[in-house]
């Protein structure tokens, strides 16, 4: 799964490594521990265009009657995200690119659980298989449609899979432009993007234990643990 990530490139240089055309977000500062219910910088296409904007993580369909009716899922799992009630429509038409300079997860080790940072193993930054959609709130509260997103989840790769069995999926720059082709709706022409990435496209590391703890945004909380405090 993916339920921590960390972007802490300016929305400028974003918008620059994914050639897009407009900023259509308010400015969002560097996060180093983004979790759930935040605003996240996101590629999509609209009006003919790739267009950064802001999405919320956690997944509100159109058909909800409250934001708060139901779960809010930050991940949707590429088996079932084309057949899926909840985001069979999103996955069609709204799909999106959700860029991270990497993502934590937790291994089990002994009593207790090891966070570990995961990121790109040439330094890039990391393109996550998104969708979104758009709510409008019957009840007249939100002025304006809240725009929510979840990040597509597939099998690990070899070296993912020493951590945890579920990682998000990774997509490349040439493949950036089919997934965000609003023409392709159908399934079958995207299933190949969703499989996990080769061998030797991530890397990772040990992390401090701060990192459990939402309040805490930092820049140290992407940085090696030192062996000797390894859980």
């Amino acid at each position: 799964m993916c339920g921590r990530f960390a972007i802490v490139k300016q929305l400028e240089e974003l918008a620059r490594l994914f050639e897009a055309g407009q900023i259509r977000v308010d400015p969002i500062e560097p996060n180093y521990n983004v979790a759930p219910t935040n605003i996240v910088p996101a590629v999509i296409t609209e009006d003919g265009e790739r267009v950064l904007t802001g999405l919320s993580w956690g997944f509100t369909p159109s058909w909800a009657k409250a934001r708060r009716d139901g779960p809010r899922p930050i991940n949707a799992r590429r088996e079932t995200v084309a057949s899926s009630g909840m985001f069979r429509s999103a996955f069609g038409r709204r799909r999106a690119l959700v860029p991270a300079d990497g993502f934590y997860e937790w291994k089990q080790e002994g009593s207790g659980k090891q966070p570990f940072f995961v990121h790109r193993g040439d330094g890039e930054v990391m393109a996550m298989a998104a969708i979104w959609e758009e709510w409008r709130d019957p009840e007249g509260e939100l002025q304006t449609p809240l725009r929510s997103c979840a990040i597509i989840t597939t099998n690990a790769n070899c070296e993912m899979g020493q951590l945890y069995d579920r990682m998000p999926v990774i997509l490349e720059p040439d493949d950036w432009d089919r997934w965000l082709d609003p023409e392709i709706t159908d399934a079958e022409p995207l299933a190949d993007l969703l499989d996990p990435p080769g061998d030797g496209v991530i890397a990772y590391h040990p992390v401090g234990a701060d990192v459990g703890n939402v309040r805490n945004n930092r820049p140290d909380l992407i940085e090696p643990l030192a062996q000797g405090k390894l859980f």
